[in-house]
């Protein structure tokens, strides 16, 4: 991270509403109703997420500078180039569970929410169980519970909320599969 800036609370709040807020909108507004995506619209909404991220870029750029930008795109493409191996186990677990085509971006939908809650819920596991080993190391001593910002009492109910939450997902993800 360049020097001076500092990543504060109301960072994390905004960047988290704003994924929410997009999450909300990819199913609750756009794909509301179950339909079979096909090739054309996958495309646009794959130059559209893509613009808004090389437009994230671009605001780093006039921001923060080239190399800040720099490090977004590649960090961008790598994990585009890492998530094609997701793509192909994605669709060998659909076509061997039969999910049909109708249901798939419902499915994947839940999927990844699921698996972004657990991510949480194991990150704040780790902090939990390694806080005094944070605490002796440069480059984890400023994380919310090795610093003292976030009690482990608080760290553990976001766990179990978190928990909850990926439980829901889950019976959510199994009502879609099923039925």
């Amino acid at each position: 991270m360049p020097a001076g800036v500092t990543i504060e609370t109301w960072h994390w709040v905004a960047f988290i509403g704003c994924v929410l807020f997009m999450l909300a909108v990819d199913l609750g507004l756009l794909h509301r109703k179950s339909r079979e995506i096909h090739a054309r619209e996958a495309a646009a909404w794959t130059f559209l997420w893509f613009s808004l991220s090389m437009g994230f870029a671009f605001g780093l750029f006039r921001w923060m500078g080239g190399e800040t930008a720099g490090e977004f795109i590649t960090g961008y493409v790598v994990e585009l180039a890492l998530s094609m191996d997701n793509v192909f186990v994605i669709a060998l677990i659909f076509s061997y569970f039969g999910v049909p085509r109708h249901l798939q971006h419902r499915v994947l939908f839940w999927g990844i929410l699921g698996a972004m809650v657990m991510r949480g819920a194991g990150c704040t596991s780790n902090d939990i169980t390694d806080q005094e080993f944070d605490a002796k190391v440069a480059r984890t001593a400023d994380r919310p519970i090795p610093s003292g910002a976030v009690s482990v009492r608080q760290a553990v109910l976001f766990m179990v909320l978190l928990a909850l939450i990926g439980f829901l997902v889950l019976i959510q993800f199994n009502l879609f599969a099923v039925g």
